[in-house]
């Protein structure tokens, strides 16, 4: 199932990445190829051995609940929180329950409170507003965070993009649930900048995105060590 999953992926890629810089290049008929006999392989089992089929259920909706758990943690948070409140326990019991019950309340404010502050990157090539507002969309549908840093690399030859400001700006009224900043990065876009940034900003490359890159990219997404590809 894995393989078969591996299959798919490098299909979509060909199809949605296209532009994607790769160091190895799979042709179209190796992989649905490949695809085909995972796939004979697996019925095979699945014939020998239909066990397989509820021990891989069993634990394919276990790793699939936990995902979406971890997926999930803010709407999660405000479900438990307004299932507490909605039980009205601090109304009906003692002292002591009723002081228990809101100091979890404040812990699950507080930790929601955390998710939203943590910041995301997203690395922007120029002023371009639109895929900006690409991606305030795409983290807000599929991110739990409402603090968003565009990062522009500016090569010491080059002059800043004369509208990125006014841009970000623009955003930041829009969208005024989200905290959004500019940080300004004087050096060539590099996987060690990347790297340093990362560093120096605390914040993981698996919490960068980028647009998708054009082939003048010299460097592969791969070597930029986790950083996110969500807008075209």
């Amino acid at each position: 199932g894995l393989m078969i999953t591996f299959c798919i992926g490098n299909l979509m890629l060909k199809t949605k990445r296209g532009k994607l810089k790769r160091d190895v290049h799979a042709p179209v008929w190796s992989v649905l190829l490949g695809m085909a006999l995972v796939s004979l392989g697996l019925l095979s089992t699945i014939t020998k051995e239909p066990s397989v089929v509820r021990v891989f259920g069993i634990y394919y909706t276990c790793s699939l609940l936990i995902t979406a758990v971890m997926f999930s943690r803010k709407q999660v948070l405000k479900m438990i929180y307004r299932m507490v409140l909605g039980m009205g326990i601090s109304e009906k019991f003692s002292n002591c329950c009723r002081s228990t019950t809101e100091s979890f309340l404040s812990s699950l404010e507080e930790e929601a409170s955390l998710l939203n502050a943590r910041p995301l990157i997203f690395l922007t090539k120029g002023c371009a507003s639109h895929v900006m507002n690409k991606a305030i969309i795409y983290i807000s549908e599929n991110e739990d965070t409402q603090y968003i840093k565009f990062v522009h690399f500016l090569n010491p030859e080059k002059d800043l993009p004369p509208k990125i400001e006014s841009a970000v700006r623009f955003l930041d009224r829009v969208y005024p649930k989200f905290k959004i900043d500019l940080v300004i990065v004087e050096g060539e876009f590099s996987p060690a900048n990347v790297r340093f940034l990362s560093q120096l900003l605390d914040i993981p490359r698996n919490r960068m995105f980028m647009a998708c890159p054009s082939k003048e990219l010299r460097q592969t997404v791969a070597s930029l060590g986790g950083v996110r590809v969500i807008t075209h």
